[in-house]
């Protein structure tokens, strides 16, 4: 699978053909295709063609994908963080008065 690229990459383009798209993007035509007629995708539909402007394609990019999402954290910290919302819980429950969970 390879990584999304920017429209940068699509300078010689005004309008970024939806094959040109899946050439460089880890989506498949379908995919695309089937999102655009649903109408969650912003394109353009010009004679039938379906394409992308720059500005769309960003918006695509930056919507779809996880760069900057920064790290997974590991299950470890996952069950760290799940049990220090119980205890919090826990303690507000105690604090109303209400029965402490099991």
């Amino acid at each position: 699978m390879t990584a999304p690229q920017p429209s940068a990459d699509f300078a010689d383009y005004l309008v970024i053909p939806i094959a040109e798209v899946v050439k460089r993007t880890p989506w498949s035509e379908r995919s695309l295709l089937e999102d655009c007629r649903a109408g969650v995708i912003d394109h353009i539909n010009r004679k039938g063609t379906i394409g992308f402007t720059h500005e769309q394609l960003d918006a695509l990019l930056a919507r779809y994908t996880r760069k900057g999402a920064g790290e997974e954290p590991s299950a470890a910290e996952r069950e760290e963080d799940e049990l220090a919302q119980a205890r919090a819980y826990n303690a507000q429950m105690q604090a109303r008065g209400g029965r402490r969970a099991a």
